[in-house]
């Protein structure tokens, strides 16, 4: 678990977090963590007012609103600065979206308690979604040689290419979707402490599967060749041929000098 990450003698009770991101249902990281019981509070914060009221209502029903607060913050505007010092900042999934990324990492290492941890899962990849032509020649080759009945999306049309969308397309559908993705890890970097980094895969399977993976947990056979998939990734990525577009980092406060 993250607590493990802590300096030993560092009291585990009575700890404060903060969750940059909100993700609804019971199986939750922030229920998840709240329900640990070392947290005296913990906040979630995210753009979407209506999902966090929706969480909150969850949270009551569970019995854990004496733990977790919900506060919408809009964090290319707003700041996570304040008197609270955190024990825990955990990001999840949000950060792509987030222009302002310089303020918002200064902020996350200002606001860390001396022996906190920042923990990350996020897609750092090309920023809107402009993927290299080394992930499409790779996911071509790969979509050439599986069977037409696993590509086939909702519509029941076969996807027959991976393309890179155009800017326009991403803006189009979603202004601040992986608005700087791309430089989500240097900046991270510079503004932290980096204690641990790992893939999560995806630089492959995203583009390759959107739309049909759901195909791939029809029965054991389709299970096994998704994770012959998943296993080319992972040796494609050790091998450094591709980069990760997704990853979970573990950072600490960096301080001056």
């Amino acid at each position: 678990m993250f607590y493990s990450l802590y300096p030993s003698g560092k009291k585990l009770s009575g700890l404060n977090g903060l969750m940059i991101g909100c993700v609804y249902g019971k199986d939750s990281p922030a229920i998840a963590i709240a329900g640990t019981g070392v947290f005296e509070t913990f906040t979630v914060t995210d753009i979407a007012g209506n999902l966090l009221g929706k969480q909150q209502e969850l949270t009551a029903e569970l019995g854990l609103n004496h733990i977790l607060k919900y506060e919408r913050i809009d964090l290319n505007t707003g700041s996570i600065t304040g008197s609270e010092m955190y024990d825990l900042i955990w990001a999840n999934g949000t950060i792509h979206h987030i222009r302002r990324l310089e303020g918002l990492f200064s902020e996350i290492n200002e606001s860390l308690a001396p022996d906190g941890i920042f923990c990350m899962k996020e897609y750092v990849g090309p920023s809107y979604l402009q993927f290299t032509d080394k992930q499409l020649e790779i996911c071509n080759s790969l979509l050439r040689i599986i069977p037409d009945d696993l590509k086939k999306d909702c519509f029941g049309q076969v996807k027959t290419k991976v393309s890179r969308p155009s800017v326009e397309e991403v803006v189009r559908e979603d202004p601040s979707e992986a608005v700087r993705s791309g430089e989500i890890l240097s900046i991270a970097e510079s503004s932290l402490r980096i204690l641990e980094s790992r893939s999560c895969g995806g630089t492959i399977l995203h583009p390759l599967l959107s739309g049909i993976a759901g195909n791939f947990e029809k029965n054991d056979t389709t299970r096994k060749m998704l994770r012959v998939l998943i296993d080319l990734e992972e040796i494609l990525l050790e091998d450094g041929e591709i980069e990760e577009n997704y990853l979970f980092m573990i950072a600490s406060k960096k301080t001056a000098g």
